[in-house]
């Protein structure tokens, strides 16, 4: 049985901006405690892995109990959920199966650790629980789910998500920040035609894991699951980021972590082929051409959502609407200015909705029906 990060980010130390935050969250954590009994609280994410090995993801906050419950809040608008106390350096009990380690917490609360079964024992393929449990005064359980690729699984979906399943605006700064801090989550809208994309594709290869990669924060998560049960999306594992500074700066680098990501999944799962799904707002077509590039056998294909408006060679904006107008891609150099080609055995489809994405996926084949 091991225990290891499962990052594959370098260790150096903090940014002062994150020794400023952690003393911050020290006084913070250390006044609610004392003064007003706040406890830790497991809020567990889903995570992913292989029959004997498995990525555990969640986060310890310190915040008031209701009696006779351990859930999380309920979350409204987007700014309560940015709202926490993490629990720093916080051990708990992480229990999977027949295996049963101790793990800590790392500055924010955050617990991404991965577990190696003990000898002998493995997980069926599919969906398996997890159970968080916190040590020391006034212990909590929580269940969490960890979803199991078998070798079974050929072919697997990695997908990002603010504006290439949900509408975020992402590249208009004001509509985003509305759009992530203020807006109610039942206002949220699908990008048109995508609930019906990812339908169809789960529905074709039943065994694939649908892995969300995101540059949003962890602080989202929960509002993200009502979001993707209320349209439909296949259920699966999401790899987002920490909120605030970092060793390296004030924020993560999305980029970075995406391509992090990437990597860890290719080399976790290498009986897996991947179809890639993006947009072109912001550094998707980038990352994506570097990864088909480093693993062409690897990836099924690069879908991307169209969400800058097309301008022709006088500068002016083409015809066809806004994203989610309709209308598709012509070409691998309309989902972004990635400085490093999508290798031509690697098929592309561009364009402004999912319906018509599903279309150019299905004329090209690179998603085969089970049969």
């Amino acid at each position: 049985m091991t225990v290891h990060d499962a990052t594959l980010h370098p260790s150096q130390r903090p940014h002062l901006s994150a020794m400023v935050e952690d003393h911050v969250h020290g006084w913070m954590t250390l006044l609610a405690r004392r003064a007003f009994g706040w406890l830790p609280r497991i809020d567990p994410f889903i995570g992913l892995g292989t029959p004997t090995s498995v990525r555990v993801l969640a986060r310890v906050l310190t915040s008031p109990r209701r009696v006779g419950r351990g859930s999380p809040m309920a979350v409204d608008r987007g700014f309560r959920s940015y709202m926490t106390l993490p629990a720093a350096g916080e051990t708990i009990i992480v229990t999977i199966g027949s295996t049963r380690v101790e793990v800590t917490c790392d500055r924010a609360g955050y617990v991404d650790t991965v577990i190696d079964l003990v000898e002998g024992s493995s997980l069926e393929p599919g969906w398996q629980r997890v159970v968080l449990q916190t040590t020391g005064r006034g212990p909590m359980m929580r269940v969490g789910h960890v979803l199991i690729i078998g070798p079974d699984s050929q072919y697997g979906v990695i997908s990002d998500i603010d504006d290439t399943i949900m509408e975020t605006s992402v590249p208009r700064l004001a509509v985003a920040l509305w759009n992530t801090f203020l807006a109610r989550p039942s206002s949220r809208r699908a990008v048109p035609g995508m609930p019906q994309l990812y339908r169809w594709l789960a529905t074709r290869q039943p065994t694939a894991p649908f892995i969300y990669l995101s540059a949003g924060a962890w602080n989202s998560f929960r509002n993200l699951e009502r979001f993707f049960t209320s349209f439909g999306y296949p259920r699966g594992p999401k790899l987002l980021t920490d909120f605030g500074p970092t060793a390296t700066g004030w924020f993560r680098s999305g980029p970075q972590h995406k391509r992090v990501e990437l990597q860890w999944l290719i080399e976790t799962f290498p009986q897996v082929t991947w179809l890639l799904i993006g947009d072109d707002g912001q550094s998707d077509p980038q990352v994506y051409a570097e990864i088909a590039s480093r693993y062409p056998q690897r990836i099924a294909g690069v879908a991307t959502h169209l969400v800058k408006p097309q301008r022709d060679s006088g500068g002016r904006t083409a015809a066809g609407g806004p994203a989610g107008s309709g209308g598709e891609g012509t070409g691998a150099s309309k989902a972004g200015s990635a400085s490093v080609p999508v290798p031509m055995s690697v098929p592309t489809a561009n364009a402004r909705d999912g319906l018509s994405l599903r279309s150019q996926l299905d004329a090209l084949d690179v998603w085969p029906t089970v049969t």
